[in-house]
Parts: C-alpha cells; structure tokens; sequence
C-alpha cells in the first residue's frame, strides 16, 4: 500500500485504509463490517459492485460485499494513494473525511469514507457513510487506436473531417443517443471522452431548441453552481439564473465545441435487438429519408417524462373554450384580459401561471395536491450549499454521491426544519391564500420528491409572492364539482367563468416511450424506468438494464453529468470486453 504522509493525529486514517485494503484483498466480509459503524452506510458506483448499489446498514454492507466478492478473489486492491483528510461537519456531525484515491485490476477510483470513533472503542474508528467510484478503466476500449490519434493520422483538413465524422456514410455508431437535450449530450461527451463512438440524434432542427421551443419565462430555478455539463462548465459571469434561451444556446456551443456528432431534424422511429449480432437494428428519419444504422447500444435520453399527460376532469369535453396543455404554451401575449383556469401546482403551472399574471390575465390555479415550496435563496444556500462552497464541481458531485440514502433520511429533515424556519412568512401566506404545501415525504423535501416522481415541487422565483397577494387565486380540486361549458361548478352551488383552460398536469412516463418504440415484450422486460428501486437508486437509469445493449440517462444537469460519466465506462467496458456488472437489486423503495 503506497499512503500518502499523514500526521500521527491521522493514524487512525492509515489504520482504517489498511483494513479497508485486507477486507478487499481477503474477500473478508467480517472484516469489512468491522469498518463501520452500526448505522454506517455504503455507496459504490462501478468500482467493487459492478454496478450502481447502496446498502444501507452495517448488516447490509457485509450481505453486498459477500455478494459481490464471490468467488473470493474476484477483487484486488492494488493501490490506496493519494489520500486527504480533513475534519469537517456532515449531517450535524463533527467527523474526518478522507479522500482517497485507488487501483483494481479493472481501472482507478475515488473512494470517500467519513469517519467517527467507535461508539464502544474510542481509539477505534469506524465509517459513518463510504462511496467508492469507478473513475477510469486501465484497459482500452479495444478500438486499436484511439479517437487523438486517429486524428493526427488524418491528413485530411478539419471541416472535411468532421464532415466525414458527422455522415457515417460507411459505418455505423457504436452508440445511438437518442435526445439532445442536457441528458443526450452529457451521455455523447463521456462517451467520447473515453473514446467511444456516439451519434446523437434529436428532432429538433437545432440543438438546444429542446429548451428555446418551452414557455418563454422559462429559466433554471437552480443556481449555476450546480448545472455545469461536463468537461465546460458555464462562465462564471452567467446570470445565476440561466434563462432557457440562453440555455440552448449553450448546448449548440457545447456540441459544436466538443465535436459531437449530432443529427438535428431527425426522428427515432424504433428499434430492434438482434441477439446473435449483438447489434440493433435502429431506424430514424432524417430530413423524411429513413436511414437504417446498427449500433450496439442505444440510450435513450429524452428526459425524465414522455408524453403530455391529459387527466380525467369531468366535463373537460364540455368546455367551449381554449384548452391547451402546458407544452404548448408559448407566452402570456395572447391572453391579456382573459380568464384563465391552471390546473396543476408544480414548476410549469407556476411558470404558466406566472407569466399569464404578467401578461394581464385573470388567473386562477386549481391544486390537485399538496406542493412542496421552497424559496429560491433556502434552496440555493441549504439543499444545494456545497455547491457554493468554492470547491471544483467534481468535487462537489463526489460529495453529493457520498450522501448515501440513511444520511439523507436523517438529515434533510433537519434541513427542511430549518427551510421551513427561513420560509415561515412566505408559507404562512400561502396557507392564508388557500394554497396547500408540504414537505415531501418523510420532510425530505424537494430531492426526493423528484427521484421519485419527477415533479411535485416549485422553487419559488415570484409566483408564490403574486399568489400570497392574491394577484393568483387558488381553488382546490376537491371543492370543484366539475368543468362546465363557461368555466367551473363548486360543491358550493357557485361557478366562475374562464375563457381558456391550461393544463399544467405533467407527462407520461418514460416507459410508454419504450413500448412505442422497443415493443411490449422489451419494455416488460426492463421495468420501470427513473424512481427509486429498494436500494434507493435510480430504476433503469445509467446502469445496465435487463435489456442487452439498452440504456437510459434522464435528470436535470447534475444527474446528467454526474451518472453520464459511469453510464459511459459501462459501456465503454462492455466494448472492451472487460466484466465489470454483477446482479442488481430490484422493488421499489
């Protein structure tokens, strides 16, 4: 083992790497539990596990390691170097966190391990939470020379190249991304980066319009800090608030910057596995020619929801006026003056909402269910704080993976107590207005209310005010007998006439895409799609689905450029023919 210098008040650190190092080497699952604290808890990403696992406990802990360390010997330590520790505060507790980097016979990692003193042996310490990520594979994808130097080679110049690149005229990609949105082109640049193959394909006709085509008051509710892509993070001089045009902006460059090969205007109509090829049989339109391309995987990277989602409001077929749903909503121009009914209470029905408020309209918000509101300041400094903290954003997402699911069930509520603290004038007028909020389930705010349902949340960025003063009215769902021609009849006997009818209902889950375009008997067998499965990781999402050679990415920025890194190793390893996956877990959490 090659330790970096520490002091002698950091030789429990050497200690407990070396044990660490002898649990792995010995496939000694005993030994491992004895790194941990009772509660303590373990994350790994590819490095030990093969796959995208947690065990929450001690008891769990050793049942994984045993898992996976079968036969014995399947896994060597090689190298434990280049360590940091550092005292901090994680979780309201005082702890050593130690950075530190490793060697297995399949690649280097990271590795983070908060430690405590032992509960029984104070000399003895013991890791509250370890992460443990694959960064990189020793081996080569196998392609016999790589992407750098197959450009020195080229002596042809660069627009042609590029061109050529960009056509596959005479081969196929070894990777299908489908989606250019901050999913497809996070996925494209990974893939890239550890030199594989990848055309993205989007409909659009440009890149970024994913984002300019949405609601014109549309921008990120979170800071700058935290939706970098990878490998070119935004300028520090950018709003804090990026607005979506800008954003799309962005991705044009991004693309163009690390020479993606994206095919914009370009529909994917489907695709069939060949299981003796190995390959897929993938059609797409481009510019109305059908083009048959044979990859060996396909990601699909359209985001975390499908199709707009219509819901059953009775009398909705009656109305006489305009309906539209949320995704076709433009801007607020068109409605000065005119009532308007919102259906629905997260981020675009508050956006809409918002944006018709500005424009002139007379607008009112029907609530189905209770909303989780956060202020943009109590988000920005509390949920998402390390990222202000200065520290290199790999830095910061290495952090954020650490957070395992029993830290994150014991801490975010302290957390949402101290938001709700924060928030308490801004929440005690929306009660006053009638509008119904809540803290997640368990209070564990908004972070697990999206892994779990995509939505349910506002970031408040100037809805909330216009609500509180009653520039927005609310009517809740259940009061509301039906929709009738001129508006809405209430259990009260009363109406209230509306010209237009916006429904801010959300979308279709990804799983009806994949039946569309994979057929019913691939989408049975690869289950749901994003949620959390019994280890409180991300169903289907960048790991190896049940599906040879079918992948997903969906996520905001952080999740995109976080999870595209080990999504393209997978892949990246499975080119190469190096085994790296085991059997995952399954059920819902």
């Amino acid at each position: 083992m090659h330790l970096a210098a520490l002091t002698d008040s950091r030789s429990f650190v050497t200690t407990w790497l070396e044990g660490f190092e002898r649990a792995l080497n010995g496939a000694d699952g005993e030994a491992f539990g004895r790194l941990f604290r009772e509660g303590g808890s373990w994350r790994d990403l590819l490095a030990f596990t093969g796959g995208i696992r947690q065990a929450h406990d001690r008891t769990a802990a050793v049942a994984l390691f045993d898992e996976v360390m079968q036969p014995p010997g399947r896994h060597s330590l090689q190298q434990v170097d280049r360590i940091r520790a550092e005292s901090t505060t994680r979780f309201g507790m005082d702890l050593t966190e130690v950075f530190f980097d490793f060697v297995t016979e399949i690649g280097e990692g990271v590795g983070i391990a908060r430690l405590m003193p032992s509960e029984n042996e104070p000399d003895v310490w013991e890791a509250l939470t370890l992460l443990t990520t694959l960064q990189s594979l020793e081996k080569s994808t196998g392609r016999g020379v790589s992407i750098s130097e197959a450009v020195r080679q080229d002596d042809r110049n660069w627009p042609v190249r590029r061109q050529a690149e960009l056509e596959y005229a005479n081969d196929d990609p070894a990777v299908l991304v489908v989606g250019a949105g901050q999913s497809g082109l996070s996925t494209a640049a990974a893939l890239k980066a550890v030199g594989v193959d990848a055309l993205v394909v989007d409909k659009w006709d440009r890149v970024g319009d994913t984002w300019r085509s949405r609601y014109q008051s549309l921008k990120l509710h979170s800071g700058l800090g935290i939706n970098h892509l990878p490998f070119m993070p935004f300028p520090d001089f950018f709003p804090e608030y990026v607005p979506k045009d800008k954003v799309g902006s962005w991705f044009e460059a991004y693309a163009d910057a690390l020479e993606l090969n994206v095919w914009t205007s370009t529909l994917f109509l489907g695709a069939d596995h060949g299981e003796t090829s190995r390959r897929w049989h993938a059609r797409v339109e481009r510019d109305g020619v059908v083009r048959n391309l044979y990859p060996r995987h396909i990601v699909m990277a359209t985001g975390v929801s499908g199709a707009p989602h219509i819901p059953e409001l009775a009398g909705l077929d009656r109305f006489r006026g305009l309906t539209i749903h949320s995704s076709a909503y433009v801007d607020g121009n068109a409605f000065e003056g005119r009532r308007v009914l919102v259906v629905g209470t997260g981020t675009s029905a508050h956006d809409v909402a918002e944006d018709l408020c500005q424009h002139g309209a007379d607008v009112t918000m029907m609530q189905r269910s209770k909303t989780i509101i956060v202020s943009r300041d109590a988000a920005h400094t509390t949920l998402n704080g390390v990222y202000t903290s200065g520290l290199p954003t790999e830095v910061c997402d290495l952090i954020r993976l650490s957070s395992t699911y029993p830290m994150q069930r014991k801490w975010l509520p302290v957390l949402t107590a101290k938001i709700a603290e924060v928030d308490k004038d801004l929440l005690d007028g929306l009660k006053s207005a009638g509008f119904e909020t809540h803290f997640g389930d368990g209070n564990m705010n908004i972070g697990y209310e999206y892994y779990r349902r995509g939505g349910g949340y506002y970031i408040d960025i100037g809805c909330s005010g216009l609500i509180v003063e009653g520039k927005i009215k609310v009517v809740q769902a259940r009061d509301v007998a039906g929709i009738t021609e001129t508006g809405i009849s209430l259990n009260d006997g009363s109406s209230a006439e509306f010209d237009v009818v916006v429904l801010a209902t959300g979308y279709k889950g990804i799983q009806n895409a994949v039946r569309q375009y994979f057929g019913d008997e691939i989408a049975d067998r690869v289950g749901p799609v994003w949620g959390l499965n019994a280890e409180a990781e991300f169903n289907n999402i960048a790991c190896q689905t049940a599906q040879q050679g079918l992948w997903f990415m969906a996520g905001g920025f952080p999740e995109s450029r976080i999870f595209s890194r080990y999504l393209a190793l997978q892949i990246q390893a499975a080119e190469a023919g190096v085994r790296i996956h085991v059997a995952g877990r399954s059920g819902d959490l």
